[in-house]
């Protein structure tokens, strides 16, 4: 184990098999990358985001997943579209992360168009 420093009123212990750490007060875990920053009434806090290689991880998967199903019948895609949205949301949702979860969604948005409602489009 390793001793990470004072982070969110204890001290914290992280399995470097599982952490790693981007600069000094910045490191990675579970998907979310950790560092100090300052709230609005410039008092020190931990701001919490997506991580940049899960993150684009997850963009790589939507858009493979979108070449994969947009044969399939539009109720059907479109209940799975909603599920795989809402998975995100449901773990990446935590407060300090708008920024990549609106990101992912307009990536979905983006992506859903060329795929779904052009795809019997030939283009010459």
């Amino acid at each position: 184990m390793v001793t990470v420093g004072f982070l969110m009123g204890c001290w914290r212990f992280i399995n470097p098999k599982a952490t790693s750490i981007l600069t000094p007060g910045a490191f990675e875990f579970l998907g979310f990358e950790f560092r100090w920053g300052l709230c609005r009434w410039r008092k020190p806090l931990v701001k919490r985001r997506t991580a940049t290689k899960k993150y684009r991880a997850a963009l790589a998967n939507l858009n493979a997943w979108f070449r994969e199903n947009s044969h399939r019948p539009k109720r059907e895609f479109f209940a799975q579209l909603a599920a795989n949205r809402r998975g995100y949301n449901q773990y990446y949702g935590i407060r300090g992360n708008y920024e990549r979860i609106r990101d992912f969604f307009k990536f979905a948005s983006f992506c859903l168009y060329p795929h779904v409602f052009f795809q019997n489009c030939k283009f010459f």
